[in-house]
């Protein structure tokens, strides 16, 4: 995975940089930016339990690190996550959302018509 994941990253982070550097053509532009700094804020006040910790873009790289770091969670890493779980969760009797009876003792004790 970390090798797969490191070229994704690489490729995410290029793409997020090139964005970035013609949004803002000066640093300063992105201190600038009301719309960033209302975004920025929304995030740290829901996750960085009060501090100004959370997301930190205050120059075009701290930004492209940002950036990328989220969408390298939503799109790659959540794949990773969510594509394993198939093999353990992908059939409904290895994990019911909800038991209304005692599971079966044996396995041909269940018939399609209690399982439906």
């Amino acid at each position: 995975y970390r090798d797969a994941a490191c070229h994704f990253w690489d490729v995410l982070e290029g793409y997020v940089y090139s964005l970035v550097m013609k949004m803002y053509e000066k640093e300063v532009d992105v201190g600038r930016d009301a719309e960033l700094a209302v975004w920025v804020a929304e995030i740290n006040e829901a996750f960085g339990c009060g501090k100004d910790v959370m997301v930190k873009t205050g120059t075009r790289k701290q930004l492209c690190t940002t950036l990328t770091s989220f969408i390298f969670t939503v799109s790659v890493l959540n794949a990773v996550v969510t594509h394993s779980m198939w093999d353990s969760m992908g059939c409904v009797p290895f994990s019911p959302f909800a038991l209304y009876a005692p599971p079966p003792s044996k396995p041909t004790e269940a018939t399609d018509d209690e399982i439906d």
